[in-house]
């Protein structure tokens, strides 16, 4: 009887130690980014821009202005805080995580100058 209950105490230590390191942090799935909100959403070159969301990540990834970099502040969770790009034009918004794309988000630049 003894016997069994050291084995059984075994068995059950070794399921928590394996199963907590199948749920470590760099081992959970990737998941993509999801743009809630861009505020605000049209502005000029180098206006912050903040950026609400899910799935950021813990490391900064890159956001994009119609596929031109931008420079980033602040990146969270759910947050992302950064100066809209000089030489972008208006177009879609997208989060990368370094793991997927986000949804794409339009942001539309104000105050060029118009052709007369």
């Amino acid at each position: 009887m003894i016997r069994k209950s050291w084995v059984v105490l075994f068995l059950l230590f070794s399921f928590l130690i394996f199963s907590e390191k199948a749920i470590a942090a760099d081992e959970t799935p990737c998941m993509p980014p999801k743009i809630i909100r861009l505020i605000p959403n049209s502005g000029k070159a180098g206006d912050t821009i903040h950026i609400k969301g899910r799935r950021f990540g813990l490391n900064t990834g890159k956001v994009t202005f119609n596929g031109v970099l931008a420079e980033v502040l602040t990146w969270r969770m759910e947050t992302i805080y950064l100066k809209a790009p000089d030489k972008a034009k208006s177009g879609p918004v997208i989060v990368n995580n370094g793991c997927d794309k986000s949804n794409e988000i339009l942001f539309t630049f104000e105050g060029l100058p118009q052709e007369k």
